[in-house]
């Protein structure tokens, strides 16, 4: 049902142009360096039908709604049954896909600038797209070391695979602060998803929410302590 929403919003804006006048489009691009860029700003939004707006919330909501199937259908759950019973990632597994999908933001970057630039998103005087991809790309290197040291510290002393839906009883310091730690991480997590399917930023989208079922193993992995605090779901 979500998938066919996307697909409706993306089949919109096909059917929209790119200006509500197309001349005065035209003509804009013409006069680009001979007014303002405020003016030209101001014009160009003025201009502008919501072709782009429905293209990314729908190409967002797409790739949402493809990466959750297919996620289920790695996981096997085909049910409301298996769902209850999805086991978390091993450590193995969480070291790969963490590092697997960091590293996929960098083609990710190139592709989300370059797109917008061939779909026209930028006025002829901005800045190049050079600038943005080079300083997120490293970023994206810089930041890996960080990433690793965090899923390191998660992971020690931790047991896995375990069922990645467990309610959690607040009995020691250490599994209470693990536990507030991942729903915060996790409620951050989410609004950013909120935002890139809005955004239209599919690669992202994709990252966003394989860390979402990163977050979830971590955190049964965390508090799942010797002393048997965690009381599955019924």
């Amino acid at each position: 049902m979500v998938f066919l929403i996307g697909i409706g919003f993306f089949s919109f804006s096909l059917s929209q142009n790119h200006y509500k006048d197309e001349k005065k489009g035209a003509e804009l691009f013409i006069k680009s360096y001979e007014i303002s860029k405020s003016e030209y700003n101001k014009i160009d939004t003025e201009l502008r039908t919501s072709k782009n707006t429905f293209m990314d919330l729908g190409s967002g909501v797409i790739i949402f709604s493809s990466t959750i199937l297919i996620i289920l259908f790695y996981r096997k759950i085909k049910t409301y049954s298996d769902l209850k019973s999805l086991k978390s990632l091993s450590k193995k597994e969480i070291f790969i896909w963490a590092n697997l999908f960091w590293l996929i933001l960098i083609p990710g970057t190139y592709f989300y600038y370059l797109f917008r630039l061939s779909r026209g998103d930028y006025a002829p005087f901005a800045d190049s797209i050079g600038i943005p991809i080079s300083f997120q790309t490293d970023a994206v290197l810089y930041l890996i070391i960080p990433l690793n040291i965090f899923l390191f510290i998660a992971i020690y002393k931790s047991h896995f695979p375990n069922n990645i839906f467990l309610r959690f009883n607040f009995k020691t310091f250490g599994c209470s602060f693990w536990e507030i730690i991942f729903c915060l991480l996790l409620i951050l997590n989410q609004f950013i998803l909120l935002l890139l399917i809005i955004d239209g930023d599919h690669f992202l989208i994709i990252t966003n929410l394989v860390y979402t079922f990163i977050l979830l193993s971590l955190r049964t992995g965390k508090i799942d302590q010797p002393d048997g605090l965690l009381v599955q779901n019924n």
